[in-house]
This record gives structure tokens, sequence and C-alpha cells, in this order.
């Protein structure tokens, strides 16, 4: 267990816990002034970035702010550049003490949000005086997503409350990349002038588009198009007709470069279940073992039956699918979208939903309506979209800790068919 993690167990003795003493450190106030309320445990590759809601007495009344803690390699190697603070904790739990060295990183980076040491734009995008340098209606920004030293998506609203433009802020250097992907996908918001701005003078503009990425804001920062219409999630939830698997699968834009897809989210499998170590109690962390293990067997016994390539989203669930009042389905967040198995997109679909659906039964129907599609191309083809989607949702379980048991229990029951066969 690295020193983050311990950081979040429970301490029962009454007093300050030590995520109260970390901020209360980074903040320079008492210990017991402050309140800390975990709103957001994002793992990867075996480290923890930890967003913080802080509280604490000012001269003006209660303060509110937020923090993020890391013991990411690259936060860690940021703060000591002097991008964030570095701090080590004086005691954490027995646990984190008791581990040896090389499984306890005892430092721990913490900035203040947006000043995101590997994220530059951030704090740009989320200061509104800078939005209206290039979206002059901008009234208020609501952030939709951030992944600490990754990414975040900020939405830019007019006085009404209607979406303008979506800023995608990511690290500088995937700047030409993420562009390059969003020009790929047929129906994906492209990158374009935002309304009422125009280009800045001596720059170059995207061709066809009208704004060079990131222009007039910040390095890493793009602008992105509305999408009109409706979610897939909330279209489901209010029991809307349920679309083709077919029909949701994205296409290519026409003279597209080809571009090889990121890494599906299945093969981050191994990874997953690393992180879940510091989550998960020991019989549901050997339980998400052995399913990681049936999916992998069952996926590399059936993946020639799906060998054919095509452009893919990389992230294909029903948040990032919108569907206008007319059918037409448009694709958000293509920043993995590239030339991969098509595979890989129904099953992050088909993980999703069934998860949806556990909350809301009115997904079900779409489920219903998407597994026999998949059934029409053979047994061997269902079978191997089967140990896909399973391992999908397994790498699901470090973000879902608190639904574990949900999401074991689906995987478990895509596995069990394959399993069934190979005793036959």
């Amino acid at each position: 267990m690295t020193t983050l993690a311990a950081l979040l167990v429970p301490v029962p003795e009454p007093g300050p816990t030590g995520l109260d003493t970390l901020a209360a450190a980074v903040l320079g106030v008492a210990d017991e002034d402050v309140t800390v309320r975990v709103d957001r445990v994002q793992p990867r590759d075996g480290h923890l970035s930890v967003g913080l809601d802080i509280s604490y007495p000012g001269e003006g009344g209660l303060v509110r702010d937020y923090l993020v803690a890391s013991d990411a390699p690259v936060a860690l190697a940021a703060a000591r550049a002097g991008r964030a603070a570095l701090v080590e904790p004086a005691s954490v739990a027995d646990d984190a003490a008791d581990c040896p060295a090389e499984n306890a990183a005892r430092q721990i980076a913490v900035w203040r949000h947006p000043a995101d040491p590997e994220l530059p734009g951030l704090a740009a995008a989320c200061t509104l005086s800078r939005v209206r340098e290039l979206v002059p209606g901008a009234a208020s920004l609501t952030v939709l997503t951030y992944r600490p030293l990754r990414r975040a998506v900020v939405r830019v609203d007019g006085p009404d409350g209607t979406p303008l433009a979506y800023l995608k802020v990511v690290r500088p250097h995937r700047l030409a990349e993420l562009r390059e992907r969003h020009l790929l996908v047929s129906g994906a918001p492209l990158l374009e002038a935002v309304p009422g701005s125009d280009a800045v003078p001596g720059t170059d503009a995207v061709p066809g588009i009208g704004l060079a990425p990131g222009i007039g804001l910040a390095p890493g920062v793009l602008a992105l198009a509305v999408a009109e219409g409706v979610t897939l999630t909330d279209a489901l939830v209010a029991g809307a007709p349920v679309p083709s698997l077919a029909q949701l699968r994205p296409s290519a834009t026409t003279g597209a470069p080809e571009i090889a897809a990121a890494a599906p989210w299945a093969d981050s499998l191994e990874s997953q279940v690393r992180a879940a170590a510091t989550l998960l109690a020991p019989e549901s962390l050997a339980w998400l073992r052995g399913l990681a293990d049936a999916a992998v067997l069952a996926w590399e016994q059936r993946r020639g039956a799906v060998a054919g390539r095509t452009v893919v989203h990389g992230d294909l669930h029903p948040g990032n699918v919108v569907v206008a009042d007319d059918g037409t389905v448009r694709h958000l967040d293509v920043d993995r979208a590239g030339t991969g198995l098509a595979v890989d997109d129904d099953a992050c679909l088909l993980a999703h939903t069934e998860l949806l659906a556990r909350e809301h039964p009115e997904a079900a129907r779409a489920c219903a309506a998407w597994w026999p599609e998949v059934a029409a191309d053979g047994p061997e083809v269902l079978a191997a979209t089967r140990a896909r989607t399973a391992a999908v949702l397994l790498t699901l379980v470090p973000v879902l800790a608190h639904r574990a048991g949900d999401v074991l229990e689906l995987a478990e029951r895509l596995l069990g068919p394959t399993q069934k066969e190979e005793e036959r």
C-alpha cells in the first residue's frame, strides 16, 4: 500500500486524519481547522491521484478550496521542479509504515486546482476573463471532466445557459495528435472557430476550421463545437428508441489519413488489477484476479474471429454518443480514435450499458437489442465479444470500487457461457 493509499484508510481515533494533516500543511493552517472530503480517486498504473474538497475558517468566513494529491512519478517530478508542493507525511496508517520502501512512495505532490503541473492551459480555461478573449459571449464556465495530470473538459455557456463551446485541455505535446483524431471520425464535433471569435492575426489557422488549436487562450487547449442532441445515456434512460449497434459504430471522414487507435481499455486490465489491489478487500481482489485471468484466456482463444480492422472510437460509451432529433449520431471525446478492432468499441459500449441498466432498467432494452446483433456474426464472435466486454468491465473496478460487487457479478455472468463451452 502506498503512502497516499494509506491516507485514504479511515482512522478510528478522533482528531485530524492523515488527509487533514496533509491539506493543512499545504495551506498553512491548523490541522484541527481543516475539513477534508475525498471527491474523487483516480488510479493509474499503480499510483493514485485524489481530488479533495477542502473547507476551513478564514477572516471572511468559511473558505472552500480544492486540492489534488498524487503519488504518480510525473507529479512528483513536477513538484521537485517547483510546479507543485512536495509533502512527506509525518505519519500514515501502520500498513504503509510497515511495507517495503519500494512499495510505499513516501512523498506526495499536492497542488491547488486549477494549477495542474502537467496541464498549463487549465488555469486559463477555468478563468472567465481569459475565455472571453476566445468566446466573447461566455457568461459562465463548468468543469465537466478533470483527470489530474492528463486532461480536462470545460463547458462554456452563454447568458441564457446555452452551451457555446467546449474547451478540451490536454498536455501541450498531445495537441496536434488530438486534432488529427477529431478530424478522423465522421460526426465528431470538429475543431472550429468559436461563435463570435476570430483567428489571431499572424497565426496559422487550421485549414477548413478557422481557429488554430489553443489560439488566444493557452497551450494545450482546443475549442470544440457543440453537438446538438442528447447523449445516448439520457436517451436510453428516457426510453427513447434504441439505435442499432451498427448505427453507433463510427466511420472515417472521407480522405482522412490512417491513424493507429490508442490501446483499447481491455488491454489495460493487468495494470487496473494492480490499481484495485489498494482499494478492494482480499476476497474481492481474489475474485477480480480470477475473472481477469478467465477474460484474458477466453479472448486469446477467440481473437482471430474478430480480426478485421476499421476506424474505432476508442472509448465508445453512451455518454460519448449524441443522438439528434432526426436520429443522427455524433461522437464526442474521440481522443483515442483511430484504426483498430470494432469489437473493442462494441465491448466498451456494451460494458457501460450493462452497468447503466443496473441503475436504470430502461437501458436494458439496448443490451437486449445489441447482443443479438453480435450473435448474428456467429458463436465465435459472440464469445470473443463477451470476453472483451467482461475485460472492459473489470478495468472499471478501481474507479467503481464502491460498486465492485455489481461489476464483478456482471463480468462473471458474461464469462459463464464461455467457461461452459470450454468444459464441453
